[in-house]
């Protein structure tokens, strides 16, 4: 499951409770380390998380992301 905006407030609040539910999450947003942080949180609490830096206001970072999870 993609959760874009993950790295604060509602994206990853939404990212936390459907790795809780059991879904991967891939994080996209802009900023790594905030969603590397929040990758660790979830994995602390036994979910599984993949951070991917996205920018989604650019096509070549989008089809990244979405290599990403099709790979």
């Amino acid at each position: 499951m993609v959760v874009t905006g993950a790295s604060r407030g509602i994206g990853a609040a939404t990212a936390a409770a459907l790795a809780n539910a059991g879904a991967h999450v891939v994080l996209a947003a802009r900023d790594r380390h905030a969603l590397d942080d929040v990758a660790g949180r979830i994995k602390d609490a036994g979910g599984t998380a993949t951070p991917v830096p996205t920018d989604v206001a650019d096509e070549a970072a989008v089809e990244r992301l979405f290599s990403e999870v099709s790979g």
